[in-house]
């Protein structure tokens, strides 16, 4: 329950963050989703089923306060955690270097799907190619240095209170 709740609050914190602080930043539109981190953090370090059921609800949420096509990011984030169950399978992920490599590729996954849904609904006529391959590859760059520390931060925060729960029941 205390994990619920902890892992409630850092994704309203990410929404916040970057429905506030990032949307008006200089570097606004280079600013990737941080919810891939937390959904990748989420599949790497608890179930299947909580992973789901956060892609979902956190899905939902995105796609009514963003103003791309509805669904678009809840089917991401749901391919995202199938995704990393089954290379979890594979691979030994956790503190590995392929973490910010899995991050990089759901943020680029991300971007492709909402491309492609604005695309397809007709509102895609104004982008120049060289502006969206520019704009992916700064947005996979970013991610692949800056993820890890967001998930590193999530972990951190998830050990302590861990931690704090066994003191005090203990």
């Amino acid at each position: 329950m205390v994990l619920f709740a902890y892992h409630s609050l850092a994704s309203l914190t990410l929404i916040v963050c970057q429905t506030t602080i990032f949307a008006r930043s200089p570097i606004a539109g280079y600013c990737y989703d941080l919810l891939i981190p937390f959904i990748i953090y989420i599949c790497l370090y608890t179930g299947f089923k909580s992973s789901v059921f956060y892609a979902i609800f956190l899905g939902l949420v995105v796609d009514s306060l963003s103003g791309a096509v509805f669904g678009s990011y809840l089917v991401t984030y749901i391919w995202i955690v199938v995704g990393m169950s089954g290379l979890m399978k594979i691979f030994q992920i956790r503190g590995s270097l392929l973490l910010p490599i899995l991050l990089s590729a759901g943020v680029l996954f991300e971007d492709l799907v909402v491309l492609f849904t604005l695309q397809f609904s007709g509102l895609n006529s104004y982008f120049e190619p060289a502006m969206i391959t520019r704009l992916l590859v700064m947005r996979a760059v970013i991610v692949f240095f800056t993820g890890h520390f967001v998930v590193t931060v999530l972990l951190a925060g998830k050990n302590r209170l861990e931690q704090m729960v066994k003191s005090y029941t203990a």
